[in-house]
């Protein structure tokens, strides 16, 4: 073989072999990408991060309480309730003073549209209590005959015409039958009715 060859081969490998050392080294085996890994917080953990933080509703906010408040003039209806109690208390129990002023001044109390219903009843049953024969009409009239009141204190006032005197019950009874938005209208042309009617047996001359 011509040496000359031979050498030339030789260099020509080593080259080779060099230059592949080279390359191999320059492009190194590739990197395995490194697996993701997802954060996971526990259900009572805080995050940092605002957008790894769960969203849950659970129908009212938490740590709100619920609570129910009583209307704002509870208080007030409840004051006001005694305060008018205590008006007809101090009339009923007051000595200074006659039965008819009394009584004048609780039919007063009945009359306010303003007062609560149960004590507008109450009033005017202690007003008829002490209001005499000679003073209804004078006293208690424009009371009888207003269309606005309470059912309850009609049916009190109507009831207490049964115990009056004729002379002053049928009057009565008649301007309340006169009242077309009275309630109490037809039982009071009932009631005067039924005297007329026992006033006219009574002045009929029997037939022999």
């Amino acid at each position: 073989m011509n040496p000359r060859f031979l050498i030339t081969l030789i260099a020509s490998l080593i080259l080779v072999t060099v230059g592949g050392i080279f390359a191999l080294k320059r492009i190194g085996p590739e990197k395995e990408e490194a697996p993701r890994t997802v954060e996971t917080t526990s259900p009572g953990a805080e995050s940092s991060d605002p957008k790894n933080v769960p969203t849950t509703f659970s129908g009212t906010e938490p740590n709100k309480a619920v609570t129910t408040t009583a209307p704002e003039n509870a208080n007030e209806t409840t004051a006001s309730r005694e305060v008018w109690d205590n008006q007809i208390a101090d009339l009923l129990t007051n000595n200074a003073i006659e039965n008819r002023e009394a009584g004048q001044q609780l039919a007063a109390i009945a009359a306010k549209s303003e007062a609560p219903e149960e004590v507008r009843v109450d009033a005017i049953q202690h007003a008829l209590n002490l209001i005499g024969d000679e003073e209804y009409m004078d006293d208690m009239m424009a009371l009888a005959v207003r269309t606005d009141l309470p059912e309850e204190m009609n049916e009190i006032i109507f009831s207490d015409l049964h115990n009056r005197p004729q002379e002053i019950s049928v009057p009565v009874a008649k301007e309340i039958g006169r009242l077309a938005k009275h309630p109490l209208a037809e039982e009071a042309r009932d009631f005067v009715e039924f005297f007329e009617a026992d006033d006219a047996n009574l002045g009929a001359v029997p037939v022999n």
